[in-house]
This record gives structure tokens, C-alpha cells and sequence, in this order.
């Protein structure tokens, strides 16, 4: 458990499209300084961008984390072949998706 995959890949950029994307992930490169990292482009992107949202804390079976300016993902628990890949997003953007995420992964099923 705790499989760590993933890179996340995708566009840099810092400007106001990006962080409106739904195929991008905030990077903090230091003390109030951000970039983002954006799926959007398949031309940039990579399969991970694929990873769907959570509807509920029941389906959630990975969590995201940032090392060194990059984003990749961490299951929660064994997953089998076909298994789809889900991750919580933060509250502000679950709830534009009419969903509320509570808690990060972490704990075994």
C-alpha cells in the first residue's frame, strides 16, 4: 500500500487560464510563489490527467502530493486490474462539481 506512480505532466505556466483549468495542479516553488502544471494540452500531457474526481470519501483510492515542484500520486490501499483511478480535490473546486471532499486519504479500507 502506499504505491507511489504517477508525474503528473503537463504545461507550466503562471498565468490566469492555467489556474482556471480543470486539468491543473497548483505548485508551490516557494513562500507565496505558484506555478501550475496543466493537463489540459495531450500534446503536454500525460496519462494521469485522466485520473477522475472522488465523488465521496468511499471512492477515493489515491491522494496527490507535491515533491520538488511536481505532482505525483499515492494509492491508499490495493487496487485491482481495471480498477478506475480517483483522487479528493479541494473543497472550493468539489463543490463547483457538486460534490464536498472532507479528508485526505490515508487510512486503510
Amino acid at each position: 500500500m502506499g504505491l507511489h506512480f504517477g508525474l503528473y505532466e503537463g504545461h507550466i505556466a503562471e498565468d490566469e487560464e492555467a489556474a482556471k483549468s480543470r486539468y491543473s495542479w497548483l505548485i508551490a516553488k516557494g513562500r507565496n510563489c505558484y506555478e501550475y502544471v496543466d493537463g489540459k494540452g495531450k500534446s503536454w500531457a500525460n496519462g494521469m490527467r485522466y485520473v477522475n474526481c472522488a465523488r465521496d470519501d468511499g471512492e477515493q483510492n489515491l491522494v496527490a502530493f507535491q515533491y520538488r515542484r511536481q505532482i505525483f500520486y499515492r494509492t491508499c490501499w490495493v487496487m485491482g486490474p481495471g480498477c478506475e483511478l480517483l483522487v479528493p480535490y479541494e473543497d472550493e473546486y468539489g463543490q463547483e462539481l457538486g460534490s464536498k471532499w472532507k479528508r485526505a486519504c490515508g487510512q486503510e479500507r
